[in-house]
């Protein structure tokens, strides 16, 4: 890492947001490193892989946690999404499988969503699963799950293979799998 890859973002006068910020994995990702918080941002896991993803974010918290002398952070969030095609069938015929009617206020249906809101369940505090039409892969789906964990409850050493399978489970859930072509 080189100081040119580092930039300080002072949050627009809210102390909360303000972060250090560096690119990591040959600028495919935005590390921010904040006062209550660790964010790793990216559009390309596939390009990334899911394990270097899973090692950088560890390393990083790791890292926080060091300097910190003890685990500074409450909680452990994953917000992720994903785009992508669903082979033998639409997003909408997708998603109205979930959906048992719309209103009929005229005119044609041209899409529809829908999101799942999960509440605690062991160390997992909260979930959020969303289905959408893609605006960026054409006829494509669009995922998005964001869930909460207990810092406290779960281990950072453990957070990325439980985060992992827990994403696993929702998409094998939905009848969906991460495949590329």
């Amino acid at each position: 890492m080189r100081i040119s890859h580092l930039k300080i973002n002072h949050g627009d006068g809210d102390l909360g947001r303000a972060n250090l910020g560096c690119s990591l994995f040959d600028f495919n990702a935005v590390l921010r490193i904040g006062l209550e918080r660790l964010e790793l941002e990216t559009y390309y896991v596939e390009r990334i892989g899911r394990e270097t993803l899973s090692q950088g974010t560890l390393n990083a918290a790791q890292a926080m946690i060091a300097v910190a002398g003890k685990n500074p952070f409450s909680t452990w969030m994953v917000d992720l999404g994903l785009h992508g095609q669903l082979p033998g069938t639409t997003p909408k015929v997708f998603i109205g499988k979930f959906q048992k009617s719309q209103p009929s206020i005229g005119g044609a249906l041209t899409g529809s969503a829908c999101s799942f809101y999960f509440g605690p369940l062991k160390e997992r505090l909260s979930c959020l699963i969303g289905l959408d039409m893609s605006a960026v892969v054409e006829d494509g789906l669009f995922f998005r799950k964001r869930t909460l964990w207990d810092a406290a409850a779960l281990p950072v050493e453990a957070f990325p293979e439980r985060a992992s399978a827990d994403l696993d489970s929702a998409l094998a859930d939905l009848g969906l799998s991460l495949e590329s072509e």
